[in-house]
């Protein structure tokens, strides 16, 4: 059995070689169809469909990205305890969120299946994709929620495969991660998007396009055991990470643990969990709080970190 285009654009026939079954009308992203003959026999089939915008097919991203938040050095890899938490939402977290904007995405939902998966390829977060013009680097053409794994690889709502865009393959366009409580990372020029090919875009080694810079006056993306990492911290879900001053963010830690009881431990999938461990701590091991200052600066607490992405 397989999938085959052609009868219009957005439109797909399930085939079994011989008979039509099904005649239907897709949207980008994994599909399963079951089948049962006249015998009773059931015969499953799966597969990634990248539907079609007149004479083109989208646009199909293979990005790699580190957290810093939940980063281990020490093996290069990112922790799942959001997911080992249970945590991790099925429906993607930024439709409605300050500062995230859906273009053509939106309510993206993966499965208990997925989240189930362990080793390397456990799911650690939901991120944010966003693929932009390459003359208005501002403008943002599409968006999808995906799933980033501890490795870094980013992969749509079936845990396998690259995201597709609602947006035709062909141009150039520049590709930008972001997260709900990291600073985002650009990609420093458009790439093109060739027709049924997945570009990959790595952000956890320095590409050949480098990343793009906001006002440079500061690195976009923290270096850690020679990997380059999303900088964590932004609980305000702004643009900046501050540890002192209006809007900071270490404040948004003591609003969930309260002003009055800062040693308490609060448990939950929440913006202040900076190392994304699943619990908003201001004092004590593995807190938040040193998360941020340690990203602006021990001796230099007023500093502030800017998200290096075109707006």
């Amino acid at each position: 059995m397989h999938v085959t285009s052609g009868l219009a654009p957005y439109q797909y026939l399930w085939s079994d070689d011989q008979t039509t079954i099904a005649a239907i009308e897709l949207a980008a992203g994994p599909y399963t169809a079951t089948v049962t003959d006249a015998n009773g026999c059931s015969n499953t089939i799966s597969a990634t469909v990248g539907v079609g915008n007149g004479n083109n097919v989208f646009a199909q991203a293979q990005v790699q990205a580190f957290l810093q938040g939940p980063y281990v050095g020490a093996v290069q890899l990112m922790h799942d305890s959001l997911r080992i938490k249970n945590l991790i939402p099925l429906t993607e977290p930024y439709t409605g969120l300050m500062n995230f904007t859906h273009v053509g995405g939106g309510g993206e939902q993966t499965t208990v299946g997925v989240l189930a998966v362990t080793g390397t390829d456990a799911i650690v977060d939901w991120v944010f994709l966003e693929l932009r013009s390459s003359t208005t680097p501002t403008q943002v053409l599409a968006t999808r929620s995906a799933l980033v794994q501890r490795d870094g690889d980013v992969v749509d709502v079936d845990g396998i495969s690259p995201v597709m865009f609602g947006i035709p393959s062909g141009p150039s366009y520049y590709v930008t991660v972001r997260h709900r409580n990291h600073l985002g990372v650009q990609l420093g020029s458009g790439i093109p998007y060739p027709a049924c090919e997945a570009v990959q875009t790595d952000f956890r080694d320095l590409p050949p396009e480098g990343f793009y810079a906001y006002n440079g006056l500061n690195p976009a993306q923290k270096i850690i055991t020679g990997k380059y990492t999303l900088w964590a911290g932004n609980g305000r879900i702004d643009y900046q990470l501050k540890y002192n001053g209006s809007n900071n963010d270490r404040t948004a830690i003591l609003a969930v643990v309260g002003l009055s009881t800062p040693n308490a431990v609060v448990p939950g999938y929440l913006p202040a969990d900076y190392n994304l461990d699943g619990v908003v701590k201001y004092n004590g091991s593995a807190n938040d709080r040193n998360v941020l200052l340690g990203n602006v600066g021990i001796t230099t607490p007023s500093a502030i970190l800017d998200d290096q992405v075109a707006r």
